[in-house]
């Protein structure tokens, strides 16, 4: 059986098939759907595959303009809701696609980047294993400790004094300052046990991140951090790096 050689009529902008029997219209159909589907990128064959339950759908012809204005919501929602959902609500976006090669493949590109943006999602970093708060009147006392109070601090932060202790069930962290010729801060955090992570650190509206290795820190604060009436300092301990999912 020749189908290619039928012939179908176009009424009112649906095809008519004169002198077929119910399985040849399908047939006929089917094969035009794969040459279809042949022609297409892969991220239009989706489109192209709905077009058999669309017999319901009664799509206007719209132009790229007003494609445009509602590709994101449909790309939205064809992602978080499926395909079929999306069509049902703009069944215009989803016709004019299938005509424009311009917009079919501006729908591509953000369809890729919008299952990208799905995919691969920062993970929520898990609590701290320590918080040190510290106030601006607080540290207006302990940055300038006496000379007697001063305990000498091994590496980087030698000669740095001891202005904070603080431990719970699982960590225990000793705070170093020490004041460079600039005015600005240095800072150590040291752990115990020693643990692997980082350590982020906020001083009002700044937020410092730095690693924390072989149970030791090094932040390099502003000369803010010991103005008066200046910001309270946060230190948060965090036991391993933020991650990313895939």
């Amino acid at each position: 059986m020749a189908i290619q050689k039928s012939k179908g009529i176009v009424r009112n902008g649906e095809t008519a098939w004169p002198s077929l029997m119910p399985q040849e219209v399908q047939e006929m159909k089917e094969v035009m759907l794969q040459q279809l589907l042949a022609k297409v990128p892969p991220q239009l064959k989706n489109l192209v595959l709905l077009i058999p339950e669309s017999a319901h759908l009664k799509p206007v012809g719209i132009d790229c303009e007003a494609c445009f204005m509602d590709l994101a919501a449909f790309i939205d929602l064809e992602v978080a809701e499926g395909l079929n959902l999306a069509a049902e609500i703009y069944p215009d976006v989803w016709w004019h696609l299938l005509s424009c090669q311009d917009c079919a493949e501006t729908y591509a590109m953000t369809w890729d980047l919008t299952t990208a943006e799905h995919a691969y999602q920062i993970v929520p970093p898990p609590p701290p294993s320590l918080q040190l708060r510290l106030t601006n009147f607080f540290l207006a006392f302990a940055l300038p400790q006496p000379a007697s109070a001063l305990r000498s601090c091994p590496g980087v932060c030698e000669n740095g004094k001891v202005i904070y202790e603080k431990a719970n069930e699982t960590c225990e962290a000793t705070l170093f300052a020490k004041q460079q010729p600039t005015g600005e801060w240095i800072m150590l955090v040291k752990t115990k046990p020693t643990q692997q992570g980082y350590v982020v650190v906020t001083l009002g509206k700044e937020v410092f991140q730095t690693d924390l290795m072989q149970g030791q820190a090094v932040i390099n604060l502003p000369a803010s951090l010991a103005a008066p009436n200046g910001p309270d300092l946060l230190i948060e301990i965090f036991p391993r790096a933020l991650t990313v999912s895939a």
